[in-house]
């Protein structure tokens, strides 16, 4: 058994403890990713009313408070039972859509009533409300089609066979994800009502942006061009099929003799069932990962979690939680005794070579923390996660409410900034959800990229840059955007007309013709 030495950690108990030893180059890394996000009254001004969470006495919470906010957002959205009545991404990028009506007397066109969210096609022709965006709230007869499902690769058990050093679980992890993107209604409406559903809609902002900046300057008759409502969310969530998740050591059959669905009895996964719009057959998938976005900050406010259990959650850049988890931990003092303290901050796991190298030790599991009681109040108060889980099946599909294990999904981190004050990127990025590139990504760095051409496509990079990580992926960019991806350099003329962070565009269809 390989001996750990000098700041590896160790789950005692429901503490870490670290070595008597000062920090090693993973630890000085790992101070710069540590910061606190939350503000010190934030923990005092988080208050669950109505179903609804608020901030007394902070004026801008999503900036003051973006851990607790990120929160907030967590809770109202499954309070809101997003997978039921959120739009995805394929019902609002409908295959064949039709254009938006912009006046009363126009035919063959789609009019979207925003207080109901309903959508319905207007006009004589074969067309029918297939054509047109779907909001679920108004429509139950919901389709779910995926970005990526594939449940056939040869895999390796985890734990059971780590002779391959390079292997990233995470990152098989992602490539046999199902990913589904959900909307609210805010966005769902400022989508529809502004041509955004469609690549000839989109091109025209290009052209828009592309005559202002070429004959209007030094003015700006467009205003701030594609700007979201301040209530409009983005839900990006990620589930993996029950056989990969326990090929891939996710989850285990903990009673053979049970004919129940493999879970994790203590942090179990939230499951819903899903169909492959390929085989139409539809089996049990787990939620792993959720990354989110609200348009309470001009450039968004950004989170992630995971479930507790994701093997290497934070592995990399660690997990870091200032208002919802906690755990203790033994850190050198001044006088050079050491003393139990609180931290939000977990960091990854490390070893050490017999040459002296500290190194990531990765693909294991992480502590759980310990909830906060402002945390477990809001939890109570929504009423989520509080009866027994109930894993999904063909008669009961979804996922409830009250299911306990909501209770088991950890903030990864939020971003409300491409720099931290201290001049450093801020990075972050789920395990799964960025498996093979976590330790260079950055939510708004990727996003501000979200840009068309002239046709409504998009030709420009999505995130990635040409240097290799050193399993040879492509690593993403981080920090503030380059002006070059949007305009020549050296001049005004448009590259590329940003649609403010929204990637649900590479979905985008031409209108149809029929």
């Amino acid at each position: 058994m390989l001996k750990i030495i000098v700041t590896a950690i160790f789950l005692y108990s429901s503490f870490s403890v670290i070595a008597n030893q000062l920090p090693s180059n993973i630890d000085q890394a790992m101070y710069f990713k540590s910061r606190v996000a939350d503000a010190s009254q934030c923990k005092d001004a988080f208050e669950v009313k109505n179903n609804k969470i608020s901030f007394k006495n902070v004026s801008n919470p999503a900036l003051t408070c973006p851990d607790s906010f990120a929160w907030k957002q967590f809770l109202e959205a499954v309070k809101s039972e997003f997978w039921t009545n959120w739009s995805t991404d394929q019902q609002i990028w409908v295959e064949e859509p039709k254009a938006f009506c912009s006046t009363k007397s126009q035919k063959d066109c789609c009019e979207l009533n925003k207080k109901s969210g309903k959508v319905t096609y207007r006009g004589t022709s074969s067309s029918s409300n297939y054509n047109c965006p779907l909001y679920p709230g108004s429509d139950k007869k919901t389709k779910i089609k995926l970005t990526r499902f594939s449940d056939k690769q040869k895999l390796s058990p985890h734990a059971k066979n780590q002779s391959e050093p390079l292997e990233d679980i995470s990152r098989i992890g992602r490539d046999t994800e199902a990913e589904i993107v959900y909307h609210n209604k805010s966005f769902f409406n400022y989508s529809i009502a502004n041509d955004l559903y469609h690549t000839n809609g989109l091109a025209n902002i290009f052209k828009a942006k592309q005559f202002e900046a070429e004959k209007q300057a030094p003015f700006r008759t467009t205003g701030q061009g594609v700007n979201y409502p301040d209530d409009a969310v983005m839900f990006k969530v990620d589930f993996i099929s029950e056989s990969i998740m326990e090929k891939l050591g996710y989850i285990n059959d903990h009673d053979n003799n049970s004919t129940t669905a493999k879970n994790n009895k203590e942090h179990p996964y939230i499951t819903m069932m899903i169909e492959d719009p390929k085989t139409k057959k539809t089996t049990r998938h787990y939620l792993v990962a959720v990354t989110g976005a609200s348009k309470a900050l001009p450039n968004w406010h950004w989170y992630a979690f995971e479930h507790v259990n994701n093997i290497g959650r934070c592995d990399y850049l660690g997990c870091n939680d200032s208002f919802g988890f906690s755990h203790k931990v033994y850190v050198n003092m001044p006088n050079e005794e050491q003393s139990l303290v609180d931290t939000h901050f977990i960091p990854p796991h490390q070893t050490t070579t017999k040459l002296g190298d500290n190194l990531f030790k990765r693909n294991e599991i992480y502590t759980s923390a310990n909830m906060t009681s402002q945390l477990k109040r809001g939890f109570k108060k929504m009423g989520i996660g509080q009866k027994k889980h109930k894993e999904s099946s063909k008669r009961h599909p979804q996922p409830t409410v009250t299911d306990k294990a909501w209770q088991s999904y950890r903030l990864k981190g939020s971003q409300v900034s491409y720099y931290h004050n201290d001049g450093s990127p801020v990075l972050m990025g789920a395990s799964i959800t960025e498996g093979g590139f976590v330790n260079s990504s950055s939510c708004m760095s990727c996003h501000v990229q979200a840009a068309v051409d002239l046709n409504g496509g998009v030709n420009g990079p999505v995130g990635g840059t040409m240097d290799l990580s050193l399993q040879g992926l492509n690593k993403v960019t981080n920090g503030a955007p380059e002006r070059s991806v949007f305009y020549q350099t050296g001049s005004t003329t448009v590259n590329a007309a940003r649609i403010d962070f929204v990637w649900g565009i590479l979905n985008a269809n031409p209108l149809s013709e029929k």
